[in-house]
């Protein structure tokens, strides 16, 4: 398109370049080289243009897929298995042992007393708090520690061979051929019609 913009101009540049302009248009010389007029036309052309255009297609590939896999394997382990057995052990126990003690304990009793009022000279009685203390028995216990032999349960362990199952999941890859979709850009020729300047010669005078 550009081209033909840039042939159209050079030669309408080259006629105005190489014809002078003459008055009224018409050549009054006394030689015989005819007077011509050169006119610029815009025409109509059908041209072809190429536009992309987006299309699918299935495309076969390998693609690794991944299968997992359950594996039982016997494998050899060491467990530790609990044994009981009967002990004697001698251990130390408190036993109490009561005896009787004799304490002395403070108490309080209300005695009469006569007093006189120093006003009236009367004579009454009242009651006035007097402590005292008398000796009461208890029994208390003493905490005596004594061995005592007794037979009890004790628990030990012994390392043990045993053979087990252990599963385990095992991912192995395999090959797969699948089909996908794929898009491509393709050129495809489009007809359009474009403006195309034309010049044309037109003789002014015979």
């Amino acid at each position: 398109m550009s081209r033909v913009w840039a042939l159209g101009l050079v030669v309408v540049v080259t006629a105005l370049t190489a014809v002078p302009a003459q008055a009224g248009g018409c050549c009054w010389r006394t030689c015989c080289t005819p007077c011509v007029t050169y006119t610029v036309t815009w025409v109509d052309k059908v041209v072809t243009c190429y536009q992309p255009q987006w299309q699918e297609r299935d495309v076969t590939c390998t693609v690794m897929r991944c299968v997992p896999r359950e594996v039982v394997e016997q494998r050899t382990v060491f467990v530790s298995v609990p044994e009981w057995k009967e002990e004697k052990r001698v251990i130390t126990v408190c036993r109490s042992v009561p005896r009787e003690v004799v304490r002395e304990v403070t108490c309080c009793r209300m005695v009469p007393v006569t007093c006189t009022d120093p006003c009236t000279g009367c004579c009454y009685t009242s009651c006035k708090p007097e402590l005292y203390t008398v000796q009461v028995k208890s029994i208390v216990c003493d905490q005596v520690p004594e061995q005592r032999e007794i037979v009890c349960r004790v628990c030990s362990y012994r390392a043990e061979e045993r053979v087990i199952q252990c599963r385990r999941c095992v991912m192995e890859y395999k090959p797969e051929t699948v089909v996908r979709k794929e898009r491509f850009c393709v050129m495809v020729p489009v007809q359009t019609t474009v403006k195309v300047p034309v010049c044309t010669a037109v003789p002014c005078c015979q």
